[in-house]
């Protein structure tokens, strides 16, 4: 498959790359099952087919493919081939970061500087709410009545901050198992 990828030996044929590599996939190859996974999720060889991708880079990330767990996060981050789940996709970037794969790292290494950002927006929110609160009990305008659920309401906010689960992180690209495709002249 990597030989009619590349043009090893003969033309690039991508549709039969694609073709050898999801027979390969099929037989349990988590590295064939890699790179099926990327032809089909970047349209080489055929169209793009973002469930099969995430079907094959799942398959391949179960038999502990770093690369294949990355490349299944990043679909899980954007909802591609699937629903998104933030909680499904940190999980997978764990494990592909946990094999030393750096691209993982960072990804997570955002992730978690962007939930902080978020968690102290909400904390800041707080407390200006607070704040005014204080102000209001302070000054009080005449025939309004006083909110006896304030605090609870404060909470329950606070709470749904808390358990938020993140869905602006930084798009993850598919890492390339290999190459671009050469480019194919054009017939003249």
């Amino acid at each position: 498959a990597s030989m009619h990828f590349n043009g090893t030996g003969g033309p690039v044929d991508l549709v039969e790359a694609r073709r050898l590599y999801e027979l390969s996939a099929e037989q349990g190859d988590a590295s064939a099952q890699l790179s099926a996974g990327e032809m089909l999720h970047k349209g080489y060889g055929g169209p793009v087919n973002m469930e099969e991708a995430r079907r094959l880079y799942r398959l391949a990330a179960a038999q502990g493919n770093a690369l294949a767990q990355h490349n299944l996060a990043g679909l899980l981050l954007e909802g591609k081939g699937g629903l998104q789940s933030t909680k499904e996709a940190r999980r997978y970037l764990g494990l592909a970061a946990a094999q030393g794969l750096e691209e993982a790292q960072a990804a997570l290494k955002a992730m978690d500087k962007e939930q902080r950002a978020v968690a102290d927006e909400v904390a800041s929110q707080l407390l200006a709410e607070e704040e005014l609160e204080k102000e209001a009990k302070a000054n009080p305008k005449p025939g309004k009545k006083k909110k006896k659920n304030d605090k609870q309401s404060r909470r329950r906010r606070a709470a749904a901050a808390a358990s938020w689960e993140l869905h602006s992180v930084p798009s993850l690209s598919p890492r390339p198992v290999t190459p671009e495709p050469p480019e194919l002249d054009a017939p003249s």
